[in-house]
């Protein structure tokens, strides 16, 4: 790929010690048969192993082009991601893509269809009502062995519409590509938990998303090393609430009030799944009155802000 020609699309490739896996994903990429040209942006965590020597055997080829992030400890990156936390890695991946369409891949996963990268150009080209599109996903463990053919359930597998991902439906990381429009990724997307529930739900600002049955399912890989698999399912849920928080944050800023309430109930819902004094399935039997009556004092300690508080706070005087 020639200098002054820009990428048509971007792969952000994020990774942390990923050293077992980096040249299964980096193959992936790098077997895709496109008739434009692809960037790879990498930005690595300052993993503690060997995954960044091996990024760096790799060579540019006529069609892609390997861009590793220079990042060091005490530069202006490491400052912003103690400041910001780990999603700052996303974002400022993001925000290195020039290419008019992303696509995302974690450095544990990989791809399988040497053609995913062209097909999915292909349909948004020629789709403008789209801002993406995904496909299936099956799962592997540590030794790349199948350990599920697909990911999600079969019924989760079809086109989802722009208001449907507003409001909290989750694309696939490791199958979407979308239209570059990270110019307007909005700061709540940094202090959120889950660059892929708040980036799924930004994108259905744009248009809806389009499921593709024609790419073989990429890999995404479960076990150990997995940065989420080693998080317990409180941490996990905690999150997820974080991210709700930030979406309903967003909506409420820019001023789509109809968002911001489903998200701010759907935040009192899981708030009230998480209160460590209740049994975990206690919400199946409450009414939503009741819901949202009891969750005052566990939000307040979170240090939510006072105007959430004040809501919370009539609900559970009423």
């Amino acid at each position: 790929m020639k200098n002054h020609e820009l990428p048509v699309v971007s792969v952000r490739l994020m990774t942390y010690d990923h050293g077992p896996f980096i040249k299964e994903a980096l193959d992936g990429i790098l077997m895709q048969e496109t008739n434009f040209n692809v960037e790879v942006v990498i930005g690595d965590d300052f993993s503690t192993d060997n995954t960044v020597n091996i990024i760096r055997e790799y060579q540019d080829t006529e069609k892609i082009k390997i861009k590793l992030l220079q990042r060091e400890h005490g530069d202006d990156y490491s400052v912003n991601r103690e400041k910001l936390g780990r999603l700052y890695n996303f974002y400022d991946i993001l925000k290195n893509c020039k290419g008019k369409y992303i696509a995302l891949l974690d450095g544990d996963d990989f791809w399988t269809d040497k053609y995913k990268l062209q097909k999915q150009f292909d349909f948004l080209e020629n789709n403008d009502k789209y801002i993406a599109c995904f496909h299936d996903v099956k799962v592997v463990n540590e030794k790349s062995e199948v350990v599920r053919e697909n990911k999600f359930k079969k019924i989760s597998l079809h086109d989802y519409k722009a208001e449907l991902l507003t409001r909290g439906r989750v694309l696939p990381v490791l199958s979407v590509m979308f239209r570059n429009v990270t110019d307007e990724l909005p700061e709540e997307f940094i202090h959120g938990g889950l660059g892929d529930k708040f980036l799924s739900s930004f994108l259905g600002n744009f248009g809806d998303a389009k499921y593709m049955n024609n790419i073989q399912p990429s890999a995404y890989r479960v076990g150990n090393q997995g940065v989420w698999s080693q998080k317990d399912l409180i941490h996990k849920k905690k999150l997820n609430l974080m991210t709700v928080y930030q979406l309903w944050r967003y909506y409420d800023r820019i001023g789509k009030k109809e968002n911001a309430e489903i998200l701010f109930n759907n935040l009192v819902i899981q708030g009230y799944r998480l209160y460590p004094y209740l049994p975990s399935n206690s919400f199946l039997v409450k009414i939503e009155k009741l819901i949202m009556k009891i969750n005052y004092n566990f939000f307040k300690s979170l240090k939510f802000p006072n105007r959430l508080l004040l809501k919370l706070k009539l609900w559970k005087n009423q």
